[in-house]
């Protein structure tokens, strides 16, 4: 019973152990991590350095991180240490496990009664209890995951302490203990200055020369300022174009070359593009050199070409509005151009040219690329005769007459009308208006020639096709207006009171009345109205079967016909 009593606190104990050497090695790790990092800074400002420094740290940690976990796993196993961590745990158990860990027997004599109880009150607790809780899971996993932290933090500084032979070895180098170069080996965008900087720790040289070489020309040499008593010599070399290499010289020595590589972000150099107008719109198509904005017809179709300063690895429009369209472009291999074939103009939009380089650079923003697509527009009908509304006999001619304007020109033009109780009639009366020309037009419509009687309605309206967005034919019309055919021989006269009132009366509620019959009349011009218009908003393309006006039966009394 004793034998699994202690067999149950040698997995407390274990765990602990480990919870504790995680500790010890995490803290050996992270300071290798800050002692490196403390000798990569000063060695950074006094350009000392020492091929020795990675190895024996990196041999220190490690050393140290062994001898903590073998002493951790491998120590004494203290019981009653345990125990108590157990008890402070688990205030209910009231040191039984205190004293039943006390209990030490010589090899082959057996407990006695009260051994023996406290030992299995013990055993039976720990079967209850799992007292490796001393440790929660949280603690022991978290004490594991900042040892690999540390660990890695470790191996990101120690590599920078690494000195390769041609730094230790370099012929003619001066000592580098006294004199720390700024910015060293560094990346500049083409068209920036280097600035550099020597810091000296020690007696400062009378002068100090900054050597520059660039591919293909000779090597030139620049002074360096000092300020003040600022232990720092300054110089800078301006606008640089490409790749070079640099070193300090100085009391006869020199410093080590470094170099500066020289980038260049992704640029659009000018930007092409060819409109091809749609076919209804009779014009060529037409090129337009270096521009970020076109505003064309909807429809026309636009061709870009986009020059760059260097190839790229992808290239794309995205939109500015919510919806964030991406249109890629084409890229050439080898070459600064990106094309997009086709991209149809329909609405309104702006795109941002996005680059990206081969090494991940993007473009920095640029103005963007805007696009207006102009609508084109149904044909302008302006009415001038008749005016409205009218009330001829079946003998006379109404005089019609306007004007006709549209943005790319009508195909034909005319009136229709219909008369009460038939088909719609189409007169055509003139074709072809250029585009941007204003048309007069007339005509005499002889109402003997189509056949009205008095108390007839006939509807009439102006029409004009020109060539829609989608490149069918597009009619347009007014209004619908109306003409109401009065009896040949109507009189006028003036209103006159009858001498019988309730005569008047009688008169005025027979069926056949005149105010009875124009109220009808006007129903019906609304009902028509409203029925035209909806058929007006609805029209099927001009060359389609025509759609009847709806008129009111002969007479004027019927309803409308649809």
């Amino acid at each position: 019973m004793e034998a699994h009593l202690r067999e149950r606190l040698k997995r407390v104990i274990a765990r602990r152990q480990w919870y504790l050497a995680a500790w010890s090695v995490a803290a050996t790790w992270a300071g290798v991590a800050l002692l490196g990092a403390l000798l990569y800074f000063i060695g950074r400002q006094t350009a000392w350095t020492s091929a020795a420094t990675l190895p024996v740290l990196a041999c220190a940690g490690l050393g140290v991180s062994v001898w903590l976990l073998f002493r951790q796993i491998e120590g004494k196993v203290d019981y009653r240490d345990i125990a108590r961590h157990i008890e402070r745990r688990h205030p209910d158990l009231k040191g039984l496990l205190i004293t039943a860990v006390q209990q030490e027997l010589p090899p082959g004599q057996t407990p006695n009664y009260l051994q023996y109880r406290v030992l299995q009150q013990a055993l039976d607790l720990s079967n209850v209890q799992d007292w490796r809780d001393v440790v929660p899971k949280s603690r022991f996993w978290l004490a594991q995951g900042l040892n690999l932290v540390a660990f890695a933090l470790a191996m990101l500084v120690l590599p920078k302490l690494y000195v390769g032979p041609s730094t230790i070895n370099a012929p003619s180098a001066a000592p580098l203990w006294g004199v720390s170069v700024d910015p060293g080996d560094t990346t500049l965008e083409k068209g920036e200055s280097l600035v550099v900087l020597a810091k000296f720790g020690g007696q400062l040289p009378t002068g100090v020369d900054l050597v520059v070489r660039t591919s293909g020309q000779q090597a030139r040499q620049i002074a360096l300022v000092k300020n003040l008593s600022d232990p720092v010599f300054s110089g800078s070399v301006t606008e640089v174009a490409q790749d070079l290499t640099y070193h300090l010289e100085y009391a006869g020595r020199s410093t080590q070359e470094y170099k500066v590589t020289v980038f260049e972000h992704p640029r659009l150099e000018r930007a092409d593009v060819v409109l091809k107008f749609p076919a209804y719109t009779g014009r060529r198509d037409n090129p337009i050199n270096n521009t970020r904005r076109v505003s064309a017809v909807e429809g026309t179709q636009m061709a870009w070409t986009f020059n760059l300063n260097k190839p790229v690895k992808s290239a794309q429009l995205v939109s500015r509005d919510t919806e964030k369209k991406v249109i890629p472009l084409e890229l050439e291999a080898g070459k600064a151009i990106a094309r997009l074939a086709k991209l149809d103009l329909t609405e309104n939009v702006s795109y941002d040219l996005q680059l990206v380089d081969t090494d991940g650079r993007a473009n920095k923003p640029d103005q963007p690329f805007v696009f207006n697509a102009l609508a084109n527009r149904v044909p302008e009908i302006k009415l001038t005769s008749p005016r409205g509304d009218v009330k001829p006999s079946a003998v006379e001619e109404v005089a019609f007459a306007g004007t006709i304007l549209d943005d790319f020109g009508v195909s034909a033009y005319g009136i229709g009308y219909s008369v009460s109780g038939s088909d719609d009639k189409v007169i055509e009366i003139g074709k072809e208006i250029p585009a941007q020309e204003k048309r007069n037009f007339s005509h005499l419509l002889a109402l003997e020639e189509i056949g009205v009687r008095s108390q007839d309605l006939v509807a009439w309206y102006v029409w004009a096709d020109d060539i829609g967005p989608d490149g069918n034919v597009r009619r347009t019309t007014t209004d619908l207006f109306f003409g109401e055919i009065r009896p040949f021989d109507q009189v006028f006269r003036e209103n006159q009171q009858p001498a019988d009132r309730q005569q008047q009366q009688q008169q005025a509620g027979q069926p056949g009345s005149q105010q009875q019959r124009q109220r009808l009349i006007d129903q019906q011009k609304q009902i028509i109205t409203a029925t035209w218009n909806l058929q007006r908003n609805n029209r099927p393309p001009a060359g389609a079967a025509p759609t009847r006006t709806p008129t009111p039966a002969r007479g004027g009394t019927g309803g409308a016909k649809k």
